[in-house]
């Protein structure tokens, strides 16, 4: 950073995020989250977005959630599904796996991507609306080709002719809070 951006840190910061690294030392994401939270801390660019929880929030990330967080864009929003079983009599439904999200990450399921979707919205970082849609369906396209969703769609129809596997399509963006995160912490350009 440039040395007329340097500032003096503050404690509640810099302190929380020493003490909580300690627990998370071992694992390369999370490593860099703290590295990126204490060097915003002390650039004048970045420090209005640094927030006292973040050394908290990192501290109770796993590094699948630090790495489905670099898949966030800082405005736009990602797509996200349910996989559900439809009743086309009742039209009740009832959620098969929610939170789905397809990651980069080839080596992560769709269950272990969807727990870690779920924390990124109980940590405060990602909002998901399940009323909030992305118009272009073509994004939708990928969770109908899971393995998961195929041998569920196929299993619902052997179950019963009244029920369907479908997806509820919504999406997920980062909140206020998580733009703030994702900046300071997640992304920033020293």
């Amino acid at each position: 950073m440039p040395i007329e951006r340097q500032i003096e840190p503050t404690i509640q910061v810099t302190a929380q995020a020493l003490e909580n690294s300690k627990f998370c030392v071992s694992e390369k994401e999370l490593r860099e989250l703290f590295v990126n939270l204490i060097s915003s801390s002390m650039d004048s660019a970045y420090n209005p977005s640094v927030h006292p929880c973040f050394a908290e929030i990192i501290k109770q990330m796993s590094p699948l959630d630090a790495k489905i967080l670099k898949e966030f864009p800082l405005k736009d929003v990602v797509a996200i599904v349910d996989y559900i079983k439809e009743d086309t009599r009742s039209r009740s439904f009832s959620v098969a796996l929610e939170n789905v999200f397809i990651s980069s990450f080839k080596d992560y399921d769709i269950f272990q991507t969807s727990a870690s979707i779920s924390s990124l919205i109980r940590l405060g970082i990602i909002d998901a609306t399940k009323t909030d849609k992305i118009p272009d369906k073509d994004f939708y396209d990928p969770f109908t080709q899971t393995d998961f969703f195929k041998e569920f769609s196929q299993e619902t129809k052997r179950h019963s002719p009244f029920e369907i596997a479908k997806t509820r399509n919504y999406c997920a963006k980062l909140t206020p809070l998580g733009q703030n995160f994702f900046r300071a912490c997640v992304a920033p350009k020293y």
